[in-house]
């Protein structure tokens, strides 16, 4: 696998060259700092890119064009990673080497069309699916809300910090949904253009030169800043918090938070891992087999690290009746690792599970640009020193880390009272 990083005017380029896949994957990613009132309208934003352009009027017509590319998938998303929201633009290929050389300009122009040419006429998007858009983004906004898991988990993220972008809605707000016009979603479209950092990203067996100037000729920025590196959100000090609030829902959902002030980078990236594993995030995990499978006070438990948030949870679906002794042996469960340690086999077993992750990362060329992205701007490890770090992890190690964690906040979403028994 060969990797190229090559600056260009309004973008950076990286080319990875490698004969194991069958395909091509394109990936436009779109980034600045997010603002939680431009949550709702960048959502839109992509779903009228998406359905149509000026040469591609109708949903039909974006379907049949990519039937014509031998079924080329294009998907476009948003996601937040620490402070910043990216824009992330796709699109999978068959190797034109499997089908027609005229393949890959053809395909790269359509996937440059629906970015570059949206279906607007007058400064304005079409009318009809921007109302689509618009009526769609708010069932989502309101489904989203009446989901407990999601509902709870947003609710638990603002208990932290709701000034954190972590809490904010990535759905949107349904009080910035009704001011969006399809003019006003016009000018945040060429906002987008001419403010994003932007990195292009392509993997799959091709030309180095020739990749270079069909990406040159088919896409063009107006701004002229590159991404240099990220920032990732560091947890404040705060003291413990428990909150408990009233919902219709007919499950109560627990979520703990936990300070990382504490720990250093290295362990961030390997022993705290390794520890998640074993804690609560198996099927073998202290949580599951304890809280779920012994002592039945949940319905589900795990745990999550999410690094590049700089946060660390424990998340059970529970009766509110089991809350305090729920609650109790999760806690416990934490003690007993960091006053008791762990086993050869617990620590052997996180191992070979977080090499089969690794291992599946490089089995998928998605997954291999994301390795190289969060490598270069988020000060990941490569893959083979991650594979080398995480062989040297001990015991002690993950006692270590154990000992590192404190309960910042408590949040539980309590199932109404028409459902008690």
């Amino acid at each position: 696998m060969e990797y190229k990083k090559i600056e260009e005017v309004s973008y950076n380029l990286h080319l990875i060259k490698t004969n194991k896949f069958k395909t091509l994957l394109f990936k436009v990613v779109l980034s600045e700092k997010q603002k939680k009132e431009d949550i709702t309208i960048r959502n839109i934003l992509l779903d009228n890119l998406m359905s149509s352009s000026k040469d591609y009027p109708t949903m039909r017509d974006v379907s049949i064009k990519k039937q014509d590319l031998y079924g080329a998938s294009i998907t476009m998303f948003n996601r937040r990673i620490g402070d910043h929201t990216f824009i992330e633009y796709t699109m999978s290929i068959l190797n034109p080497r499997f089908t027609e050389e005229s393949m890959l300009k053809d395909s790269v122009e359509f996937y440059s069309n629906l970015l570059y040419k949206p279906n607007t006429k007058e400064n304005s998007f079409d009318e009809e699916l921007f109302e689509m858009s618009k009526e769609n983004l708010r069932k989502e906004i309101l489904m989203n809300n009446e989901r407990s898991s999601i509902y709870g988990f947003t609710r638990f993220k603002e208990n932290i910090d709701i000034n954190a972008p972590f809490s904010y809605h990535q759905s949107g707000y349904l009080e910035d949904l009704d001011s969006i016009t399809a003019s006003s979603l016009y000018e945040y479209y060429n906002h987008v253009l001419e403010n994003d950092a932007c990195d292009i990203c392509v993997i799959g067996d091709f030309d180095f030169d020739e990749m270079r100037n069909l990406i040159k000729n088919n896409f063009k920025f107006k701004n002229t800043k590159r991404a240099d590196s990220y920032e990732i959100i560091l947890s404040s000090d705060r003291n413990n918090k428990e909150v408990i609030e009233e919902s219709s829902f007919n499950q109560s959902k627990l979520f703990i938070g936990f300070k990382l002030t504490e720990f250093s980078p290295d362990d961030k990236k390997y022993a705290l891992i390794l520890f998640n594993i074993i804690f609560g995030n198996s099927p073998e995990s202290r949580l599951f087999k304890e809280v779920r499978e012994e002592k039945s006070l949940a319905y589900s438990i795990s745990s999550a690290y999410r690094r590049l948030d700089n946060f660390y949870y424990v998340s059970a679906g529970i009766s509110y009746e089991n809350y305090e002794e729920a609650l109790n042996t999760i806690k416990k469960c934490l003690s007993d690792i960091q006053n008791n340690g762990i086993t050869d086999e617990e620590l052997e077993r996180a191992k070979a599970l977080y090499i089969s992750i690794l291992n599946d990362v490089m089995e998928s060329p998605s997954s291999i640009i994301e390795l190289y992205f969060t490598e270069l701007y988020f000060g990941n490890d490569s893959y083979e020193k991650q594979l080398e770090m995480s062989q040297n992890i001990t015991k002690e190690d993950i006692v270590r880390v154990a000992n590192l964690l404190k309960i910042d906040t408590i949040y539980l979403l309590k199932e109404g009272a028409k459902w008690k028994k």
